[in-house]
Protein backbone atom coordinates (compact mmCIF):
# COMPACT_ATOMS: atom_id res chain seq x y z
CA UNK A 1 0.00 0.00 0.00
CA UNK A 2 2.33 2.79 -1.23
CA UNK A 3 3.17 5.44 0.14
CA UNK A 4 3.12 3.33 3.15
CA UNK A 5 5.41 0.34 3.86
CA UNK A 6 2.71 -0.83 6.53
CA UNK A 7 -0.51 0.24 7.98
CA UNK A 8 -1.25 -0.41 11.54
CA UNK A 9 -4.24 0.55 13.31
CA UNK A 10 -3.72 3.24 16.32
CA UNK A 11 -0.98 4.46 15.08
CA UNK A 12 -0.09 8.13 14.06
CA UNK A 13 2.54 9.13 11.04
CA UNK A 14 3.82 12.17 10.32
CA UNK A 15 3.85 13.15 6.79
CA UNK A 16 5.53 16.36 7.37
CA UNK A 17 6.38 19.06 9.57
CA UNK A 18 7.20 22.84 8.12
CA UNK A 19 8.33 25.63 10.51
CA UNK A 20 6.11 28.90 9.62
CA UNK A 21 5.91 32.43 11.28
CA UNK A 22 6.84 31.10 14.82
CA UNK A 23 4.50 28.24 14.19
CA UNK A 24 5.49 24.53 14.18
CA UNK A 25 2.49 23.14 11.84
CA UNK A 26 2.29 19.51 11.43
CA UNK A 27 0.09 16.98 9.32
CA UNK A 28 -0.53 13.86 10.58
CA UNK A 29 -2.25 10.76 9.61
CA UNK A 30 -3.86 8.62 12.46
CA UNK A 31 -5.15 5.10 11.46
CA UNK A 32 -7.91 4.01 13.31
CA UNK A 33 -9.63 0.82 13.23
CA UNK A 34 -11.79 1.89 10.10
CA UNK A 35 -11.22 5.45 9.09
CA UNK A 36 -7.83 7.51 8.58
CA UNK A 37 -7.68 11.33 10.03
CA UNK A 38 -5.81 13.84 7.78
CA UNK A 39 -5.09 16.22 10.98
CA UNK A 40 -2.89 19.20 10.24
CA UNK A 41 -2.42 21.41 13.41
CA UNK A 42 0.16 23.53 14.79
CA UNK A 43 2.61 22.05 17.68
CA UNK A 44 3.18 24.93 19.64
CA UNK A 45 -0.46 26.10 20.46
CA UNK A 46 -2.19 22.84 21.04
CA UNK A 47 -3.80 22.26 22.80
CA UNK A 48 -5.88 25.46 22.52
CA UNK A 49 -3.46 28.03 22.19
CA UNK A 50 -3.96 31.97 22.19
CA UNK A 51 -2.80 32.01 18.29
CA UNK A 52 -3.79 28.92 15.99
CA UNK A 53 -1.18 29.22 13.31
CA UNK A 54 -2.82 26.56 11.60
CA UNK A 55 -6.06 28.04 11.50
CA UNK A 56 -4.09 31.61 10.17
CA UNK A 57 -3.18 28.88 7.13
CA UNK A 58 -6.16 27.50 6.49
CA UNK A 59 -8.00 31.22 6.63
CA UNK A 60 -5.64 32.16 3.84
CA UNK A 61 -6.19 28.65 2.00
CA UNK A 62 -9.96 29.06 2.31
CA UNK A 63 -10.61 25.85 3.14
CA UNK A 64 -12.46 25.94 7.04
CA UNK A 65 -15.64 24.07 4.78
CA UNK A 66 -13.39 21.09 4.29
CA UNK A 67 -12.36 20.06 7.67
CA UNK A 68 -14.02 19.98 11.26
CA UNK A 69 -11.87 20.80 14.33
CA UNK A 70 -11.67 19.13 17.01
CA UNK A 71 -10.74 20.73 20.95
CA UNK A 72 -7.32 20.80 20.88
CA UNK A 73 -7.72 23.12 17.97
CA UNK A 74 -6.49 20.70 15.39
CA UNK A 75 -8.04 20.55 11.76
CA UNK A 76 -9.02 17.41 10.43
CA UNK A 77 -10.97 15.24 8.17
CA UNK A 78 -11.86 11.45 7.65
CA UNK A 79 -11.25 8.93 5.20
CA UNK A 80 -12.54 5.21 5.81
CA UNK A 81 -9.81 2.60 6.07
CA UNK A 82 -8.48 1.14 3.92
CA UNK A 83 -11.01 1.70 0.89
CA UNK A 84 -10.18 5.27 0.57
CA UNK A 85 -6.01 5.23 1.00
CA UNK A 86 -6.26 6.04 -2.80
CA UNK A 87 -8.03 9.56 -2.02
CA UNK A 88 -6.32 10.28 0.57
CA UNK A 89 -3.22 10.06 -0.76
CA UNK A 90 -4.45 12.77 -3.61
CA UNK A 91 -6.04 14.50 -1.07
CA UNK A 92 -2.50 15.03 0.63
CA UNK A 93 -1.21 16.19 -2.53
CA UNK A 94 -2.82 18.67 -3.57
CA UNK A 95 -3.41 20.07 0.23
CA UNK A 96 0.39 20.13 0.00
CA UNK A 97 0.46 21.66 -3.23
CA UNK A 98 -2.56 24.87 -2.04
CA UNK A 99 -0.48 25.22 1.11
CA UNK A 100 3.11 25.43 -0.38
CA UNK A 101 1.35 28.17 -2.71
CA UNK A 102 -0.35 29.80 -0.28
CA UNK A 103 3.03 30.44 1.87
CA UNK A 104 5.09 31.55 -0.62
CA UNK A 105 2.26 34.23 -1.84
CA UNK A 106 2.53 35.57 2.13
CA UNK A 107 4.88 37.96 2.94
CA UNK A 108 8.03 37.00 4.86
CA UNK A 109 7.65 37.20 8.60
CA UNK A 110 9.98 39.74 10.54
CA UNK A 111 11.99 38.03 12.58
Amino acid sequence: MPPFNTIKPEETYVWFALKWNNADLHLNIEVEADSYSFIFWDCTTYPKGVENKAGEIFDKMGCFSEYKLDDGGRFYRKFAFPSQQGVLIEHIKAFKNKLDETIKSLPKPVS
